[in-house]
């Protein structure tokens, strides 16, 4: 069987803003690890790209009188064309406004809600804009500012698609128990599992209001991937899909894949799993030895 090979993403960058020195770094960092494992004859795939779905691109937008897409492809020229100035030796560029990639992204939602894991309801909370994200009661600091942003949240009540996340509270508990290997890295085990056993919460696909819901419906009856789903599955597809192309990823591989993926998001990114999906994160490495890449770059 051969290797899945080794992959290493930067964050999916918010076109909010052109680039800063921040995202120098992020991404010189794993360019860094790129360079080092091909010195090492692994097979790398090395991603970047823009993350262009969210409340904070569209009010950024709106308070410079553009729309959100003409802001997007504004930015996300500025953050291609940081790349050769750093002389960085990513393989491939995401958009998450890729045409491919929004369609992708319906597939892939439209089997969760085939499989009857997609609900309608209103979710209530405390909301944070810049965070683009609703916080728990126990994360709030006190006078309602958010942990991150230390700015005051407002209560907003939302209808929204939701991921039936509960229905796996006991699968996933069972699961562990059983095979405690299955959380790799092992030291993120006994986070994981505490994590779960505090109660799985069915968490939100969709954002209200946002042009993109609209865009993305695959029809009127069905869910929309915003923000959360898009980021995620940003930094995995193009990766799965060379990794397929080149004949080095086996069938189920890309599961462990995935599994690395959630375990080494960055400790600053708020909650473990319901938090794992659509949020900025530090460069995330994965897989093992394999053939070295021909250099590719879009």
């Amino acid at each position: 069987m051969s290797a899945p090979g080794y992959y290493v993403t930067t964050p999916i960058y918010y076109v909010n803003a052109q680039p800063h020195l921040g995202h120098a770094y992020t991404t010189i960092a794993a360019d860094v690890i790129a360079r080092h494992m091909r010195l090492r004859q692994e097979d790398v795939f090395f991603l970047t790209g823009t993350d262009e779905h969210g409340e904070p691109v569209a009010d950024a937008a709106h308070a410079l009188g553009l729309e959100p897409k003409e802001l997007a492809d504004r930015n996300a020229e500025r953050f291609k064309a940081l790349m050769p100035q750093l002389d960085i030796s990513n393989d491939f560029f995401i958009r998450t406004s890729d045409p491919e990639h929004e369609l992708k992204v319906q597939e892939v939602l439209q089997r969760v809600y085939d499989n009857g894991y997609v609900h309608k309801g209103v979710y209530e909370g405390w909301y944070c804009p810049r965070c683009a994200d609703f916080k728990v009661e126990n994360e709030i600091l006190e006078g309602n500012l958010c942990p991150i942003h230390e700015i005051p949240l407002t209560r907003e009540t939302e209808e929204n698609w939701f991921f039936r996340l509960s229905t796996f509270q006991e699968p996933l508990e069972r699961l562990y128990a059983e095979q405690p290997d299955f959380v790799m890295p092992q030291r993120h085990y006994n986070e994981a599992s505490s994590f779960i056993g505090q109660g799985l919460q069915d968490i939100s696909l969709t954002r209200a209001g946002l042009p993109a819901t609209a865009r993305l419906l695959a029809h009127a009856a069905r869910p929309a991937a915003v923000a959360r789903a898009l980021a995620m599955y940003g930094s995995i597809v193009e990766e799965l899909n060379q990794a397929y192309e080149r004949g080095n990823m086996e069938d189920g591989s890309h599961i462990a894949f995935a599994r690395q993926i959630m375990f080494e998001l960055n400790h600053e990114a708020e909650t473990l799993a319901t938090r794992g999906i659509g949020i900025p994160f530090f460069p995330v490495v994965a897989g093992g030895v394999g053939k070295k890449a021909k250099h590719r770059r879009r």
